[in-house]
């Protein structure tokens, strides 16, 4: 479950002050499962639900929409089903997947000669491709780290005439395994996105931009089966294009369930528990954290 508070509007690299104070907020969860097929490959469906709020102070009151974002149908293939369970070897996983156009989007606003409409969004409501790789270092059986990269190609135009541009989040992030099951994780993580365009009126000058922030995990096991993830993240640097709403801050709380795994899967192996005398897979336990999802689109009215 997520929540994300966007309270400040920024110009380029520098908050905007001025009479009006717009805000938008939301709280989504995400509906996901995962089919292990076995040697290294798996199966995932996706689907984000969620409620957002948004008040552009201009006497119009908050406006909210409710609904499901993005549909997000995939496959992964873990390397350590090539390589075996090595434990001097990282652990590297490659995926994609398509995006079908499930998600929610409202127009607040009209279009004009000199102004886009306000756009708020539960996904991009557009069909599009996906791409990602992660990579996990085990350092030693306590420490570690892991890169994940993922970008993403919406291909069509929203029902709205909007199509957001291609969209790019990467992390670096220093794990941490105190006891078994149990993950801490300290990083950074960015997103950058192209401007988005409509069709007819060109680039949306108010879209598009760099984000950077520092995100802090905390991952522990409620049972061998289940397990909880919670994390924070504040931005620290942003270079946007136009005049934009920007992240506040943003909250997650996550519980997953496996079924049906066992230990000496490669796909599932926890290495904080592996016995040192024998091969492990480079993979920290359940619940450590993806590349960033995708956040809701927000494109300020252009001038």
């Amino acid at each position: 479950m997520l929540y994300l508070r966007m309270n400040d509007r920024w110009a380029g690299s520098e908050q905007v002050s001025d009479l009006t104070e717009p805000w938008l907020q939301t709280l989504q969860t995400v509906l996901q499962a995962r089919h292990h097929l076995g040697e290294g490959w798996s199966l995932s469906a996706r689907l984000p639900v969620g409620w957002l709020e948004f008040d552009s102070d201009v006497g119009q009151g908050a406006q909210r929409i409710s609904g499901f974002g993005d549909l997000s149908l995939g496959g992964t293939y873990d390397f350590a089903g090539l390589w075996g369970l090595a434990g001097h070897l990282p652990r590297i996983t490659f995926g994609g997947e398509l995006v079908l156009p499930t998600g929610t989007q409202q127009s607040l606003g009209v279009l004009s000669s000199t102004s886009m409409p306000t756009v708020v969004s539960l996904g991009t409501g557009s069909f599009g491709l996906a791409a990602q790789l992660s990579a996990t270092w085990l350092l030693s059986q306590r420490f570690g780290l892991r890169v994940p990269v993922r970008v993403q190609a919406p291909l069509t135009y929203a029902t709205n005439n909007v199509r957001r541009g291609m969209g790019l989040t990467y992390a670096l992030q220093a794990l941490l395994l105190p006891a078994s099951g149990w993950v801490v994780s300290l990083g950074v993580s960015g997103r950058w996105r192209q401007q988005a365009e409509h069709d007819g009126a060109g680039a949306v000058l108010n879209s598009g931009g760099h984000l950077a922030a520092v995100q802090v995990v905390l991952a522990a096991p409620l049972s061998d089966a289940w397990s909880l993830q919670a994390s924070g993240r504040v931005p620290v640097w942003r270079k946007l294009g136009g005049v934009q709403l920007s992240e506040g801050f943003s909250a997650t709380l996550a519980v997953s369930w496996r079924l049906g795994a066992t230990q000496t899967d490669p796909a599932t192996a926890d290495p904080a528990t592996a016995d040192p005398a024998k091969p492990r897979a480079d993979k920290p336990p359940a619940g450590t954290p993806e590349p960033d999802a995708e956040l809701p689109a927000t494109a300020a009215p252009a001038g």
